[in-house]
């Protein structure tokens, strides 16, 4: 993500669902997929596009 306040804003948009729900975020590029302390799962559009499970990280 650009910054830390953009990745700030876009995250805790996610901190308010219910956790029963996945917190995908997708990125510009080709990143594999991870998740980060949160629980969150960020992958690259790349990836998410071109790999029909990429929604089963």
């Amino acid at each position: 993500m650009a910054s830390e306040e953009k990745q700030k804003q876009e995250f805790n948009s996610f901190r308010n669902i219910p956790d029963s729900f996945k917190k995908i975020v997708v990125v510009n590029g080709t990143k594999k997929p991870w998740r980060n302390e949160e629980g969150f799962v960020i992958m690259g559009m790349k990836y998410f596009l071109l790999n029909a499970d990429s929604l089963e990280f």
